[in-house]
């Protein structure tokens, strides 16, 4: 049997756990069980939203421009084989978005469908950059147009802006049935750059883009560079303008 003073220790001891719990534990519990986030799926506490807006990482609609889509064109690859490129530009300064669906489609003279091509896209913030997709096989058919649009609204975050690198040297040249580009890609930074996702872009003197061509860096030291190359298995005509433009999705 347990003596009287035994339990008269136990019941103190049951007493203050008791206290303690109701007058810290629970009130804690409460507090964060109740306390506002960006996922509980409720607009409270700074949020302008649902879970957007305030101190939450991501914009509400509305809050964000959509990225301004200045041109989509149909570019020819190989014989029988050609990509579609959209030309973008972003001009929210602090604000991107990752993986959004997008397609891309080609037209023939006559209007009918010609080929298409999905992916998703990664928004750099205040940045123009192009998304390119090639080997559509099209047979005897000539896309001469292409078309850009989303297949779901961008969820823009916020985003701080890329690190800046430099494409230096660009050269084009032709040989027997091949076109080549080359460049170099320089980090001015003392900090490595990941994840570089490269596009290059031929202008006619008309400012219209004629050929495409797409590459990865998997990784750029500090104050290193990179040589870049991109190559078309055809005879290109001498670029008026070259373009290569260059985002940072596994930054």
């Amino acid at each position: 049997m347990i003596g009287w003073s035994k339990r008269r220790q136990i019941t103190l001891v049951s007493g203050a756990l008791f206290a303690f719990l109701l007058l810290f534990v629970l009130p804690a519990y409460l507090l964060m069980r109740t306390r506002p986030t960006c996922t509980d799926g409720v607009q409270n506490g700074t949020e302008n939203g649902i879970d957007c807006g305030g101190g939450c990482r991501y914009l509400c609609v509305g809050d964000a421009e959509a990225p301004l889509v200045q041109f989509a064109r149909a570019v020819i690859v190989d014989n029988g084989v050609y990509g579609a490129v959209a030309y973008l530009e972003n001009r929210n300064q602090h604000a991107g978005a990752r993986a959004v669906p997008y397609v891309l489609k080609t037209y023939d003279a006559g209007g009918l469908l010609v080929g298409e091509k999905s992916g998703t896209a990664y928004i750099p913030p205040r940045k123009v950059f192009a998304l390119f997709e090639g080997r559509m096989q099209t047979g005897d058919r000539i896309p001469v147009r292409a078309t850009f649009s989303w297949s779901a609204t961008p969820r823009f975050e916020r985003m701080n802006v890329e690190p800046v690198l430099d494409v230096r040297e660009k050269h084009f040249e032709t040989a027997i049935d091949v076109s080549r580009l080359e460049a170099t890609l320089y980090n001015p930074s003392l900090a490595s750059v990941r994840g570089i996702e490269i596009t290059a872009l031929l202008f006619d003197h008309g400012g219209t883009v004629y050929a495409a061509s797409r590459t990865h860096i998997t990784e750029l030291a500090g104050t290193a560079s990179t040589p870049l190359s991109f190559t078309w298995p055809r005879l290109l005509a001498q670029p008026a303008r070259i373009e290569v433009l260059y985002t940072v999705p596994g930054q």
